[in-house]
């Protein structure tokens, strides 16, 4: 048997106004979308195509989902938004550090320039150069 539908089973330039129950599975043959609408029949909201899931804004403006995107989502359990809003902050956060407390070591690839002074708390050491150690 095979999967694909008999001709019967096509629904060519059809209109359903209502309910619709539709009691087994939904081919979409020949590279074709299924759009969904919200109010009006110019712009979808959302289409889905054999290759991305493209969402519509209110302008009908699409932003396109390759399907081979979503595999990263699969074990996402939180919104990914909020927490992209909360690591920008904390990166915005360190332009201006007024207080900086290391717990462990520092390692600073690079030179380093302090202003108004420098403290160092137990053993402090200095190359050849006169760099610390």
């Amino acid at each position: 048997m095979s999967n694909q539908p008999t001709p019967s089973n096509k629904l060519l330039n059809t209109s359903i106004k209502g309910f619709l129950d539709v009691s087994g599975n939904i081919s979409i043959l020949n590279d074709f979308s299924l759009k969904l609408f919200h109010s009006n029949f110019t712009t979808p909201s959302l289409s889905i195509d054999p290759y991305s899931f493209n969402v519509f804004d209110d302008y009908g403006i699409p932003t396109s989902i390759p399907n081979t995107n979503l595999s990263f989502l699969k074990d996402v359990s939180f919104n990914i938004q909020s927490q992209l809003n909360n690591l920008n902050q904390q990166i915005i956060g360190l332009s201006d550090v007024s207080n900086l407390n290391v717990v462990g070591n520092l390692v600073v690839n690079g030179n380093t320039e302090f202003f108004n002074g420098l403290r160092i708390q137990g053993n402090g050491a200095t190359g050849s150069q006169g760099y610390l150690l």
